[in-house]
C-alpha cells in the first residue's frame, strides 16, 4: 500500500499467527489491542479460535475469511454493531393520528370554506388528512390530540369519504394525493420493533450490572459481561439511555424526536413552507428536550457534557426512528460446540455451506 500510494503509512510485522497469539510480549499482545479491526484469512480452527477469544474479550471486530474454489464464507464477530444512520425505508413520520399542539394549531388556522378554488388546490395534504381525520374522531365520539386514533384498514375508507366529500371537485390533484396516503396516516403512532428493543435493552436501563463482571463471566457469557462492561462508556448507549427517558417523559408521551422533515406535496411555497417550519420548529424542541437528557445521563455516568457533541445529538434525533443494533455469537465458542443458531441454519441454504468450510478446516487441521 505504501508503493502504490504515497500518503498511505503503514507497518509489516512478518510472523507466524501462532507465534503472536503465543507470545508473552506487551508489544505482540499490542497487535491485537490496539487494532480497530482484525482480517483472518485462511487460518486453522485452533488459531481461529484463539484469535476470536482474544478479539472477543477486547471488543475489537474481527472478521475470519476462508476460500474453496468458487465459494467463500466470511464471519463478522464482535459482541455487537449499533447503526444510528441505517437508512431503512420508512413512511414519513407526519404524526397526522396524534398530532402535536403546533400542528393542530396550523389546521386550525386554516379555513377550507372560506378558500378560494386556486387557494384550496394548494392546500398539502396533511392538513387536508387532519382536517379528515378531525371529523371522523368527532363522529366515533373522539377528539384527534387527545384520544389514540388507530383507525383499521376496513375503516379508512370512512375517512376516504370525507376527503372527497371536502374537495371541491372529484380530480383535485392534492385532494387526491390525501386520499392516496390515507393508508400511510391512520394507523395510531408506533415506535419500531427495532428501536423498542433498543431502548427497552438492559444497557439502556436505569442500573448496569457491570460491577459484578469479572474475567470469568467474559469466558463464560461473553455477550452479556461484555457490553455491560462497556454500555456506560459507549455513546450510542448513553443516548439510548436518554431517548428511553425521552419517551417516558410527559413530554414526548410515548414518541420518539421528530426528525422535522416532510415529503414533497401538492402544494404552492408560501403553504408548504409554513408546514415545514411548524414540524422543524417541533424537531427542535424535541431535540432541546432530549438535550436536557443526556445531559443528565452524563452527569450520573460522571462523564464531560462535551463527551456528546450536538451534532451527534442532532443525527441520533434525526435518525431515532432508524436506529438499529446488530448482535453477533462469539465463535470461539461456536468452534468448540456448536452454532447457537443451529435450527435457522437447518432450514437454510447456508446450512451446506456451513458444513463443508467446518469439515474443511477440521481435516487440513488434521492432516496438515
Amino acid at each position: 500500500l505504501g508503493e502504490l500510494n504515497p500518503d498511505a503509512r503503514g507497518v509489516a510485522v512478518v510472523r507466524a499467527p501462532a507465534d503472536v497469539l503465543g507470545s508473552c510480549e506487551s508489544s505482540d499482545a499490542d497487535l491485537v489491542s490496539s487494532a480497530s479491526l482484525v482480517i483472518a484469512c485462511g487460518l486453522p480452527d485452533a488459531l481461529v479460535h484463539d484469535l476470536g477469544l482474544r478479539c472477543w474479550q477486547l471488543g475489537t471486530p474481527l472478521i475470519v475469511a476462508s476460500a474453496a474454489g468458487f465459494m467463500a464464507s466470511i464471519r463478522t464477530v464482535v459482541p455487537e454493531h449499533a447503526v444510528v444512520e441505517s437508512h431503512a425505508e420508512m413512511k414519513q413520520d407526519l404524526r397526522l393520528t396524534a398530532p402535536f399542539p403546533a400542528l393542530l394549531s396550523h389546521v386550525d388556522g386554516i379555513n377550507l370554506d372560506t378558500l378560494d378554488p386556486t387557494d384550496l388546490g394548494h392546500v398539502p395534504f396533511a392538513v387536508i388528512i387532519v382536517k379528515a381525520l378531525q371529523k371522523w374522531a368527532a363522529a366515533n365520539s373522539l377528539v384527534l390530540g387527545k384520544d389514540k386514533i388507530d383507525i383499521p384498514y376496513r375503516r379508512i375508507g370512512e375517512v376516504r369519504d370525507i376527503v372527497r366529500a371536502m374537495a371541491p371537485v372529484s380530480d383535485e390533484e392534492n385532494f387526491v394525493e390525501a386520499g392516496k396516503n390515507l393508508n400511510a396516516n391512520c394507523t395510531a403512532y408506533e415506535i419500531a420493533f427495532e428501536v423498542s428493543q433498543i431502548i427497552g435493552d438492559a444497557a439502556a436501563a436505569e442500573t448496569s450490572t457491570s460491577d459484578s463482571s469479572n474475567d470469568a463471566d467474559l469466558q463464560a457469557s461473553p455477550s452479556t459481561s461484555l457490553l455491560s462492561a462497556n454500555c456506560s462508556k459507549d455513546k450510542f448507549w448513553l443516548m439510548a439511555k436518554a431517548l428511553r427517558r425521552f419517551t417516558e417523559s410527559e413530554y414526548a408521551k410515548g414518541m420518539l424526536p421528530l426528525s422535522g422533515t416532510i415529503p414533497d406535496m401538492k402544494a404552492d411555497t408560501k403553504s408548504y413552507i409554513a408546514l415545514q417550519r411548524v414540524y422543524k420548529q417541533r424537531a427542535d424542541e424535541d431535540k432541546a428536550e432530549f438535550s436536557k437528557h443526556i445531559r443528565d445521563v452524563l452527569d450520573s455516568a460522571g462523564l464531560p457534557q462535551d463527551c456528546v457533541s450536538q451534532a451527534e445529538i442532532d443525527t441520533y434525533c434525526k435518525n431515532a426512528r432508524r436506529l438499529r443494533l446488530l448482535r453477533f455469537t462469539p465463535i470461539h465458542t461456536e468452534l468448540k460446540n456448536k452454532p447457537s443458531n443451529i435450527d435457522e441454519l437447518a432450514f437454510s441454504e447456508a446450512l451446506y455451506q456451513y458444513v463443508m468450510f467446518r469439515s474443511s478446516g477440521m481435516f487440513f487441521e488434521k492432516h496438515k
